[in-house]
């Protein structure tokens, strides 16, 4: 079983890696390096306790493209883009704070970009990350993403505290919609 995920779509030339890591150790170091612009960690690194599913993740992802096809991103860059499609909020540095890594994130996402020419290097990109991040690689899956889920933080953060359920597939129907319909 491979330890990374290439997510693709017919209509966008560009292709994501994806890696889902746990126990991660160093992140307050990794934060850092991502505000400094270091290139090492151009990645967009997604904090675990707001993902309840992969569909989620895919939803983010799905808009993100979507809307740098159309020239129609937000943010800086499409990796920032992604963790603001995550969010339901309309401010993107609270959206990247809450979001994407943050001191207390031991599991994350990390996502790559990747054009057709870099397709090729993935496993540069891979052992990239794996010398970056100190925390073990784990199949991104539903099983793990379950593992990870603070169900009172993503509700919290998405204002859902009216809904009692912490069941995957009907949580997962509402955030997709809400990421899908952001900003329409």
């Amino acid at each position: 079983m491979a330890d990374y995920e290439i997510f693709s779509c017919p209509q966008f030339s560009n292709k994501v890696l994806i890696i889902l890591f746990e126990g991660v150790q160093n992140n307050a170091e990794i934060k850092s390096e991502l505000l400094k612009g270091n290139r090492d960690y151009d990645y967009a690194f997604v904090n675990c306790d707001n993902i309840a599913s992969q569909e989620q993740v895919y939803s983010a992802l799905y808009k993100a493209l979507l809307d740098d096809l159309l020239g129609q991103t937000k943010s800086k860059t499409l990796h920032s883009e992604i963790i603001f499609d995550l969010s339901p909020l309309k401010n993107i540095v609270e959206s990247l704070n809450k979001f994407g890594i943050s001191s207390t994130s031991t599991n994350i996402i990390a996502l790559k970009v990747l054009s057709d020419s870099q397709i090729d290097n993935v496993a540069t990109y891979v052992d990239n990350l794996k010398q970056r991040v100190k925390g073990s690689v784990v199949h991104f899956d539903q099983a793990n993403l379950s593992r990870f889920t603070n169900f009172a933080q993503l509700k919290k953060n998405y204002k859902l505290t009216n809904i009692s359920t912490e069941d995957v597939e009907e949580l997962t129907r509402i955030l997709v919609g809400l990421t899908q319909l952001k900003g329409t």
